[in-house]
C-alpha cells in the first residue's frame, strides 16, 4: 500500500480530510503495533486477545482504505459538461 498519508500531503487534499487521515493513520500503526504485541503474549486469553486486535487492525486498514478514497474522489476533475441538478 502506498503511503497514503505522504500522497495526501503533497497534493491539494481539503484540510479537513488530510486530518482525517492522520488520525486513522495513527491508530492503525498503534492497532498493528498492538497486535504484533498480543502475537507476542503466551497465555490462556491469548486467542481471544489476538482476535480482539486482529478486529481492530482490520478496522483500522479499513477506515484508513475508506478516507483515502474520499481524498482521491475529491481529486478527480468534474465530467465536463455536467452539472450536479
Amino acid at each position: 500500500m502506498p503511503d497514503a498519508v505522504k500522497d495526501a500531503e503533497e497534493l491539494q487534499v481539503p484540510e479537513d480530510l488530510l486530518k482525517q487521515l492522520h488520525e486513522a493513520d495513527a491508530r492503525l500503526h498503534e492497532a498493528r503495533r498492538a497486535m504484533e504485541q498480543t502475537m507476542d503474549d503466551a497465555d490462556y486469553d491469548h486467542q481471544h486477545r489476538v482476535d480482539a486486535s486482529s478486529g481492530d487492525l482490520n478496522a483500522a486498514e479499513r477506515e484508513v482504505e475508506e478516507i483515502s478514497a474520499k481524498i482521491h474522489k475529491s481529486l478527480k476533475p468534474a465530467p465536463p459538461g455536467g452539472s450536479s441538478s
